[in-house]
Formats: C-alpha cells, sequence, structure tokens
C-alpha cells in the first residue's frame, strides 16, 4: 500500500501539479499565438526541472541527516556540486535560448526532466512520510480521550 501511496503522490503531485506552470503558460501563448511560445516553453521545462531537482536534492540531505548517515558529508559535498554544475549548465542553455541559438533545449530539458525525476525518487522512496500505519492513538485497544 506504500508503494500505491508514494506512486499517485509522485504522478498527481510532482508530475500533475508542478507542471501546470509549464503547461498554462504554454496554453495561453498558444491561444494568443505567441510568436515566443516554444521559446517560452522551453524556459518553463527548464525551470520547472530545476525545482524538482532542487528540492529532492534538499529532502535528500534533510534524510541523511535524519538518518545519521555516516557518508553524508560526502553526499553533501556531491550533492551542492551536483546541483551547481546543473544550475551553472542551466544558465548558460537558457542564456542562449533567449538569444535563439539553441533549437535542441526541448531535448536537454527532458533529460534534465528525467534526472530530477530519478532523483526525486532517491531522495523519497523511503521517506517514512508514506508511511500509512497511523501512530496517533498508539494502542488501537484502548479508549480515546482528551487532555
Amino acid at each position: 500500500m506504500r508503494t500505491i501511496t508514494i506512486i499517485l503522490y509522485f504522478f498527481f503531485t510532482i508530475i500533475f501539479l508542478a507542471s501546470i506552470g509549464v503547461t498554462l503558460p504554454y496554453v495561453f501563448d498558444r491561444a494568443n499565438a505567441d510568436p515566443n511560445a516554444i521559446k517560452n516553453f522551453n524556459q518553463n521545462i527548464v525551470t520547472y526541472f530545476i525545482a524538482i531537482l532542487f528540492s529532492a536534492s534538499l529532502d535528500y540531505v534533510m534524510k541523511l541527516f535524519d538518518d545519521q548517515a555516516s557518508y553524508r558529508k560526502m553526499a553533501i559535498l556531491f550533492v551542492c556540486i551536483g546541483d551547481t554544475a546543473v544550475l551553472i549548465m542551466t544558465c548558460f542553455i537558457l542564456y542562449y535560448n533567449s538569444k535563439g541559438e539553441i533549437k535542441g533545449i526541448s531535448g536537454l530539458a527532458i533529460l534534465g526532466i528525467v534526472a530530477a525525476y530519478i532523483m526525486w525518487w532517491v531522495a523519497n522512496y523511503k521517506n517514512s512520510a508514506f508511511n500509512i500505519n497511523a501512530t496517533l492513538g498508539g494502542n488501537a485497544e484502548r479508549p480515546l480521550q482528551n487532555g
């Protein structure tokens, strides 16, 4: 049941709800016949995967502290270096996209989205927030009481 919960959360929240910020501007640009619709769409895809990737990276770092992992310093350093490299690369991509010099940015962005989704799964698969077991009442045999 936990796996179904995390899969449903991933598809509804991470893919559907988070992508609204990409799809709605594109729909409005296309409806208004904006000549920059594709360029804007590419930029929105890049910012989408950056947001997912960085929030997943932060979740992973927080999980390392909760788990008291012995390798957390090295892992945090790798996450920081990786996130910085991705951020620098996307700055160049967005710069060249704004100049109209890159046509294949959608392919690069799709690779970024796949990497962000993988990072999200690495960070959240063992997340205790997705456990179904209710622990509020403790013992189910004991009657509820206030105070």
